[in-house]
């Protein structure tokens, strides 16, 4: 009964799609029926790695001079919505799986990419039962071109299909949160946090299912999305996928479920990411707490950074997109028993990588690690400094070539030993990010303009050693405390130049120096 409830109405849709007022079926104003449209390059946008790649699709392309682009999602039998919260799961899912290309909430953001969806009743006659029929409006033909595609692959049996509309919907459309379209964590994995948006609650074996088939063809398109209706028939064959559908994004799905994952896990450029880095952080500690009692020990949300002041460009216009440090894992230990006289640790270890992310597309950068033991951390990242000189944000367009450059921060603390930074500067080359080269090899730890002439100078560490107080000696009776950590305080600078390259030895450096 579940298996037939999922293929009628929870994701396969009309093989037709509704004639609306004035228009031909299938057809644009202007256009001949069985046509077919091709728009041009500036109305649809570029394809973003996470677009399925299914070749030509199977329905005429909606031309650029629509101006009431809608997709015929799906249908159901109106008992369906009748059932306590049931939101079409199939196209819902889908939409949450390629949110990185769709927009469906409000933002300032990308506002060209929204979609919204509308629930109508459909009655061919008094004497037939009627349907509900699912629309979603775009508000560009591309988009409803890119939707129409990635609802055909990623739903059993869908044919989905994009329509000009006569006029604008006169309903609202249907709500949809983030928060509220995934599956429920479990309550216990809420205990002790104040994260109020995150949604506990009873499982809810639909959701999983279908969540967790959408994600894994969304990650790997060698997977077929039907296995969401053999795991909706026995879900409890499929207990330990289900348990992974509740994670943030689809990379967590699949990585939990021990499957093929993209390079890394992709957020989406339209909204700020606390809440999805909140919702990751307590999938992966499970209700656990840390532990540390000398200080702060390595959490899950000190993986997680993006550039505020191309943000603030982009918002202008001006710029293509923004540099994120994202979490790619993380693990924690029990806290170990105290031996006499030592505090309990607790191991933890994660990994990060820096992306650069526009609405089109998502560069992924080399994973790198970080690990703590109790209060100690090593190589944290981050786009600012919080110790020493010059630790403000990196951005800018060294070598001109329309991206900015970044750079990132390494921190480490130690439990006994003074805190030391470093930092790399990072570049995207042929579609890659890569250290900058000119850069690289620098002992560089801060940032800031030395000269005025508006591109970022390196602070140098020369040094890289631990200090101690000024006067202190060594001896075999004394040993000096360490006071300080000269990437706390940089000796030398390395000089912005126009063409891209840094200079040691120049007035700028030498004056700096001095």
């Amino acid at each position: 009964m579940l298996l037939a409830c999922t293929l009628s109405h929870c994701g396969k849709t009309s093989s037709t799609a509704p004639a609306p007022e004035g228009v031909s079926q299938r057809s644009a104003p202007g256009q001949k029926p069985g046509a077919r449209a091709v728009p041009s390059a500036s109305a649809l946008a570029a394809k973003p790695p996470s677009a399925p790649d299914a070749g030509p699709p199977a329905f005429p392309l909606l031309p650029e001079d629509c101006r009431e682009p809608r997709v015929a999602a799906a249908n159901a039998p109106l008992s369906a919505l009748a059932r306590s919260g049931w939101n079409w799961p199939w196209v819902t899912q889908s939409l949450l799986a390629y949110e990185t290309r769709f927009v469906f909430e409000p933002s300032e953001v990308a506002a060209a990419r929204r979609v919204t969806l509308h629930q109508r009743e459909v009655k061919a006659n008094e004497k037939v039962a009627g349907r509900a029929e699912l629309i979603a409006a775009c508000q560009t033909p591309g988009t409803c071109n890119e939707l129409a595609k990635v609802l055909r692959v990623s739903i059993p049996g869908s044919q989905a299909t994009p329509y000009c509309a006569a006029q604008p919907e006169s309903g609202p459309s249907l709500p949809l949160a983030w928060g509220n379209l995934l599956p429920p964590l479990p309550p216990r994995y809420l205990a002790g946090r104040t994260d109020a948006a995150l949604v506990a609650g009873p499982r809810d074996v639909e959701k999983e299912c279908v969540r967790w088939a959408v994600c894994s063809h969304q990650q790997d398109p060698a997977r077929p999305a039907d296995v969401g209706l053999a795991c909706l028939k026995d879900p409890n064959r499929y207990e330990r996928e289900r348990r992974c559908a509740s994670g943030a994004t689809c990379f967590d799905v699949a990585q939990c479920a021990g499957q093929n994952t993209r390079p890394g896990p992709e957020l989406p450029l339209w909204r700020e990411f606390d809440q999805e880095s909140d919702h990751r952080e307590a999938f992966w500690l499970a209700g656990r707490q840390l532990y540390s009692p000398g200080g702060g020990p390595l959490t899950p949300s000190m993986l997680y950074d993006q550039t505020a002041r191309d943000s603030e460009i982009w918002h202008k216009q001006r710029s293509p997109g923004r540099w994120f440090i994202v979490a790619t894992g993380y693990e924690a230990t029990n806290p170990t028993d105290p031996a006499d006289g030592d505090v309990a640790m607790q191991s933890t270890s994660g990994s990060w990588q820096l992306q650069y992310v526009t609405l089109d597309d998502t560069i992924f950068g080399p994973v790198q690690t970080v690990s703590g033991d109790g209060d100690e951390v090593r190589l944290a990242p981050g786009f600012h400094a919080t110790l020493g000189h010059g630790g403000e944000e990196l951005l800018f367009d060294y070598d001109a070539d329309g991206l900015p450059e970044v750079g990132v921060y390494l921190h480490t603390w130690h439990h006994v030993m003074p805190p030391h930074v470093v930092l790399r500067v990072w570049t995207v080359k042929q579609g890659k990010i890569v250290p900058y080269a000119p850069a690289d090899g620098l002992p560089a730890v801060g940032a800031t303009d030395l000269d005025g002439d508006g591109r970022p100078d390196l602070l140098l560490d020369s040094k890289g050693e631990f200090t101690t107080p000024e006067g202190c000696v060594d001896t075999p009776e004394v040993n000096c405390p360490f006071e300080s950590h000269s990437s706390l305080n940089p000796d030398s600078a390395a000089h912005a130049l126009p063409n891209g390259t840094f200079s040691t030895k120049d007035a700028v450096a030498k004056q700096a120096r001095d």
